[in-house]
């Protein structure tokens, strides 16, 4: 559950973590700070990546918003790197 308090028509910069095994911990941060915890659930290789929505059922929920920026990495970041990345690109929103 999110702790962060957003405010519409304003740019936020989430990053998403996901540390560990088959089911590992998941931490979301805002503006490069700690916002969430949680256990994230089994990934598989054969998954498509979606940003911007989610599939439940057969109900589709789409994000009501623009997303500016993705990346993906090969590792999970430190919480000083998602500072450090939070930093170095927020002037541009």
């Amino acid at each position: 559950v999110s702790s962060f308090s957003y405010v519409l028509n304003r740019w936020y910069c989430l990053e998403g973590v996901r540390e560990g095994g088959a089911a590992g911990e998941f931490k979301l941060y805002a503006d490069g700070l700690l916002d969430a915890t949680g256990t994230a659930g089994t990934l598989t290789n054969s998954a498509n990546i979606v940003i911007g929505r989610e599939y439940a059922g057969f109900d589709n929920y789409y994000l009501k918003g623009v997303v500016g920026e993705v990346a993906v990495w090969e590792r999970a970041h430190t919480a000083l790197e998602v500072q450090h990345s939070y930093l170095a690109t927020k002037w541009r929103y």
